[in-house]
């Protein structure tokens, strides 16, 4: 085992080693600076209630968005497994199934040198 202890110490001092903070962590920061905040007037007081407020609305879209995201890379993942089953298909039979969103561009010139 060779290890570069150069490198492991400048990421250290630098910190890339660490994983950067999730957008949660930040909201959940934000929420505990808020908690310990106190207000000096009933002005500040609102604008308290209404920064949590905000945190609330931002939790459920962070939600929101995660799960999308989550859901569109599962669909990403299934279609390139039946773009290489697909291409296995093909390599078998010698036919290889022309994917329309594959080259646009060439498809488009090919169908109009054939229309000439």
């Amino acid at each position: 085992m060779n290890f570069d202890l150069n490198s492991i110490t400048r990421k250290f001092l630098l910190n890339e080693a660490v994983d950067k903070p999730t957008t949660k962590a930040y909201i959940e920061s934000v929420v505990k600076i808020l908690e310990n905040i106190r207000p000096k007037s009933q002005k500040e007081s609102r604008q308290i209630a209404m920064a949590h407020q905000h945190l609330k609305e931002i939790k459920k879209n962070n939600r929101k968005l995660e799960e999308r995201v989550s859901l569109l890379e599962e669909q990403v993942k299934i279609l390139e497994e039946n773009k290489l089953e697909k291409n296995k298909n093909s390599k078998k039979t010698g036919k290889r199934d022309v994917d329309p969103y594959e080259r646009p561009m060439e498809a488009g010139l090919a169908e109009k040198k054939g229309k000439e």
